[in-house]
Order: structure tokens, then C-alpha cells, then sequence
């Protein structure tokens, strides 16, 4: 099998767990009531990334593959439509 460079933004969120998941979720919890300042975000960020149940950051490494796939098919260009 050859692999054959193809032109992707560098760290691009389409392609890293924590950007096209996990951070939506934490957004989720993290704003459901209004942040008083940044001790309090800090206490908030700290504690929801530790209510994350395993299972969570699993499925969201688990979906790479198929992300990293649809991307190469995709030549690096827009993919998310490519994903089921």
C-alpha cells in the first residue's frame, strides 16, 4: 500500500477527538448556567473533563479512523459529508 501526502490543515479540529466531540459536550455542561470568572471556568472545565464517563473519549477515538478515511478520500478537502 502506498500513502501518498495529500494537503490537510495542520491540526485540523475536523481531524482531533477532542475538538470534534468532546469539546461540544463540554460546552454542553460548562455553559448551562453563566460562568462567574475564570476560577470558576477553571473549577468547571477540571471538573466536567473528570465526570466524562471512559466510554465517551472511546467512541470519540474510535470515530479517527473513519474521520482520517473520509478525509483522505476527500483529498483533504471538506469530509464531514462523507461520514454516516
Amino acid at each position: 500500500m502506498t500513502i501518498t501526502a495529500i494537503s490537510v490543515k495542520e491540526n485540523s479540529p475536523d481531524l482531533n477527538p477532542v475538538d470534534y466531540r468532546i469539546w461540544g459536550l463540554m460546552q454542553q455542561r460548562l455553559y448551562k448556567t453563566p460562568v462567574r470568572d475564570t476560577i470558576d471556568l477553571k473549577k468547571r472545565l477540571v471538573d466536567t473533563w473528570a465526570s466524562f464517563p471512559q466510554c465517551v473519549v472511546d467512541e470519540a477515538v474510535d470515530q479517527w479512523t473513519a474521520r482520517l478515511r473520509a478525509c483522505v478520500k476527500a483529498k483533504g478537502r471538506q469530509f464531514e459529508q462523507l461520514l454516516q
